[in-house]
């Protein structure tokens, strides 16, 4: 897993360095990150997928069975979060 994270930070910093520091520009380095970490564990992130409620997070963990085990929504340091 330590790969992975640095894999992670190493595309930030290249996405950092070509200007790109929005929540839009840089949700792939996470996307890569959390669905390996979250294969270890069974599981599948799945980007953009729909919920019942309308609402769509950026991914939803789901395991084999198709339940959701949590939610992946990306944000930069200028959300407020409020």
């Amino acid at each position: 897993m330590q790969q992975e994270i640095s894999a992670y930070y190493d595309a930030l910093d290249r996405y950092t360095q070509h200007g790109a520091t929005k929540e839009t520009s840089i949700p792939s380095a996470m996307l890569n990150l959390l669905t390996v970490a979250v294969q270890k564990v069974g599981r599948q992130l799945v980007p953009e997928h729909s919920l019942p409620n309308g609402k769509t997070p950026d991914g939803t963990f789901l395991d084999n069975f198709r339940l959701r085990h949590g939610y992946w929504e990306a944000k930069d340091s200028n959300d407020k979060l409020d």
